[in-house]
């Protein structure tokens, strides 16, 4: 199976997992949003910013890094991607062959997948359970987000789904999360983008009457300023990392943006991107401030740390950019 799983075109998988990938030479891809990985001959990788957890290496190694996945998803994942029958239930382990050879992509334009929303659950129990047990977040924050469409409980693994929307309404993205946390199995949660997502659109929640956007690293974040600073009648942009992709189309939506507040984490690629992006747009005439959480580094760990009181609110929310 590993043999097989390492004929997986790495230009496709980056391609189903929201990258945009451009060839750069014989043989060699990098991606609009990481120009400092480069893919070799469709089969390996090495990112030279050596930055992350790994630098390079195989199919596997790319989804655990960038697909945010365990070595047992990792796996199933590419077997599943290269049309492996795989067993309905653990432990029905059968004999088992290809359905059919692996479909190599031509050296051409990448053909996009259809994105296409998980299904979603009757109820949202586990939903609930994880955002108030494990987040901290309250019943009615978690009802918000659901009610304005950005929220869902999907199946048949009952992720979280959040849900990204251009201005017409429709749904362009859509980040999965697991309701596990690594304390409970040692294992990173699952994390990962709906294949065929348009990544320039991210998690977002547009008021015109509001002229402030406050712009996050992850939705969960973005619940928990929502949670601390009663924001939601503001304008929210998740950008599903550091990447201003998500921002750039965001402002172009939406001309009534007049002040924008990075909410970024407070680590050193978020401080980062925090004074590079405060600059940018600033220059474009945009009034720009930031938040950073008092006490750890983004805005959820900042809120399980005053639900459990090893920390208490000092400061209010800036306001100086209104």
């Amino acid at each position: 199976m590993k043999s097989a799983v390492s004929e997986v075109d790495l230009v496709f998988l980056a391609e189903r997992l929201g990258f945009t990938p451009k060839k750069i030479g014989t043989g060699k891809y990098n991606l609009k949003e990481m120009d400092s990985l480069v893919i070799f001959n469709r089969k390996t990788w090495h990112r030279f910013s050596g930055k992350g957890n790994k630098t390079g290496s195989d199919q596997v190694d790319f989804l655990e890094e960038f697909g945010n996945m365990a070595y047992p998803e990792a796996m199933l994942y590419l077997l599943e991607s290269i049309g492996y029958p795989l067993p309905e239930r653990a432990g029905q382990r059968e004999k088992t062959e290809l359905k059919q050879p692996l479909q190599r992509i031509e050296e051409k334009e990448v053909e996009k997948v259809p994105f296409v929303l998980p299904k979603r659950s009757w109820n949202y129990e586990r939903l609930y359970q994880y955002l108030m047990n494990e987040r901290k977040l309250s019943k009615e924050v978690i009802a918000f987000f659901i009610q304005k469409g950005l929220l869902y409980e999907s199946l048949p693994y009952h992720n979280l789904v959040f849900v990204g929307y251009d201005p017409k309404g429709e749904a362009k993205f859509a980040n999965m999360r697991g309701t596990f946390e690594p304390s409970e199995s040692g294992k990173k949660p699952f994390r990962m983008d709906v294949a065929g997502n348009d990544k320039k659109y991210g998690v977002n929640l547009c008021n015109p009457d509001s002229k402030e956007l406050y712009v996050f690293e992850a939705a969960i974040d973005a619940m928990s300023f929502c949670e601390l600073y009663h924001v939601q009648k503001d304008n929210l942009l998740v950008l599903g990392g550091t990447w201003d992709g998500a921002l750039e189309q965001f402002l172009k939506d939406y001309a009534h943006i007049k002040s924008i507040t990075f909410c970024l984490d407070n680590d050193e690629a978020g401080r980062k991107a925090t004074k590079a992006y405060m600059k940018k747009y600033e220059t474009r005439g945009y009034d720009t401030n930031f938040e950073i959480p008092e006490e750890g580094k983004d805005f959820n760990e900042y809120l399980k740390l005053l639900r459990t009181k090893e920390v208490s609110m000092r400061y209010p929310l800036r306001q100086a950019a209104r």
